[in-house]
This record gives C-alpha cells, sequence and structure tokens, in this order.
C-alpha cells in the first residue's frame, strides 16, 4: 500500500481505539523508508488519544531525526498527559534555541506548564506573545493555567479582559473554565454577572 493509505488506516483505527491494528501497520506494513513525519505524527497522535503517552514519546525519540513542529506539539501535550514534565522541559529547552516558534507551540507550551504546577513560565510565554497575536486558545489556555493552579482571581480578570484587551470572543471553553473558578472562589456575583452576559447576547446565548 502507498504510505499515504496506510497513514489514513492508522489514523482510522487509532479513531476506532484499535490501537493494536494502527500498530501493527505502522511496524510491519511500512518499511522504514517510508515513514516520514506524517506517518510519525498519525502514530504518536493514535497513542495520545489513547490515552498511551508514553508509547507516543518512544516513537518521538525512536525518529528524532524526522521531527517537525507538528512532532514536538504532540511531544509536548505527551509530556503533560504522562506527567513527564522533566522530559518535556527538555524539549521546551531544545526547541527554544530554534528560532521561531508557531502560536500553536506557545498555546500548547502554556497548557504544558500549567499542568505542572510551572505558573511563571506559563505566565512568561503568555506574556512574551504579543496582544494582536494572541487568539482564543492562547486565552483558554492561560485562564486553565491559572484554574488548574488555584489562582482562581488570575482567572477571572483574564475572562474579563477578553473582548476589552484581546478584542476576542469567549468561547464556551474559556467560559466554562471560568465559571469553574466563580464556584471554586465562591464568587458568586462573578458567575452571575458572567451568566446574565451571556443570556443578554444573542451572540452567547447558544452557550446556555
Amino acid at each position: 500500500r502507498i504510505p499515504e493509505l496506510n497513514n489514513a488506516l492508522i489514523d482510522l483505527h487509532g479513531l476506532c481505539g484499535d490501537v493494536d491494528t494502527a500498530e501493527y501497520i505502522f511496524n510491519h506494513d511500512m518499511d522504514e523508508s517510508q515513514k516520514d513525519f506524517i506517518c510519525i505524527n498519525t502514530m504518536m497522535k493514535v497513542y495520545i488519544e489513547n490515552q498511551l503517552a508514553n508509547q507516543a514519546l518512544l516513537i518521538y525519540d525512536a525518529y528524532a531525526s524526522i521531527h517537525n513542529e507538528t512532532s514536538h506539539i504532540l511531544a509536548i501535550k505527551a509530556c503533560g498527559v504522562a506527567r513527564s514534565f522533566e522530559k518535556g522541559k527538555q524539549i521546551h529547552l531544545r526547541l527554544a534555541n530554534s528560532g521561531h516558534h508557531s502560536l500553536q507551540l506557545l498555546n500548547t507550551l502554556i497548557t504544558f506548564y500549567g499542568h505542572c504546577n510551572d505558573i511563571g513560565n506559563a505566565v512568561q510565554i503568555f506574556d512574551a506573545i504579543s496582544d494582536a497575536q494572541k487568539d482564543i486558545v492562547t486565552i483558554n489556555a492561560m485562564l486553565e493555567a491559572f484554574c488548574f493552579n488555584e489562582m482562581y482571581a488570575q482567572c477571572m480578570q483574564l475572562f474579563e479582559a477578553i473582548e476589552c484587551t484581546y478584542q476576542l470572543t469567549p468561547d464556551i471553553i474559556g467560559t466554562a473554565i471560568v465559571l469553574e473558578a466563580c464556584a471554586r472562589e465562591a464568587a458568586f456575583e462573578c458567575g452571575q454577572r458572567i451568566y446574565h452576559a451571556m443570556e443578554n447576547d444573542e451572540n452567547k446565548r447558544w452557550m446556555l
């Protein structure tokens, strides 16, 4: 089979939870010469989505010579899931000297450091991204980092700044995070204000 078909089959079996068949195709139906970064990333994604993050990291290490940025993003996600925080920091350190990073990679790093309980690095990465470059995924990653580290007031403060400071519209993910922060902080007035703002805005009412 051509590599593109094998990659599609690996992805399909992974989505169906059939990791064994995905592995068989990767290990037995493909020559090593056919394995490019698309194939490696597909297999890593299968492992991560099926709660096998350590296996994703084994693939990442085994094919270190054919990574692209998506490979690094998947590896950092796997480190967060597997709680392999030191390995994730090592990957970030190697990438730090490689020049420009995409916003997707930076967003992934914010989430990773939030889960590491390293809020300092999460905030540093967030602050280094210009306000014009930040998207709602960036904001949600920082909201989650604050909430995960029980910094509920900072989480609510950032949420309040989404529209006025960043000219973005809150989505259902960020709204769920900040409402959890309101509940944990017993900030009922803030929670009610957010709820009523959604109720009175036809563009947000669908989230209720």
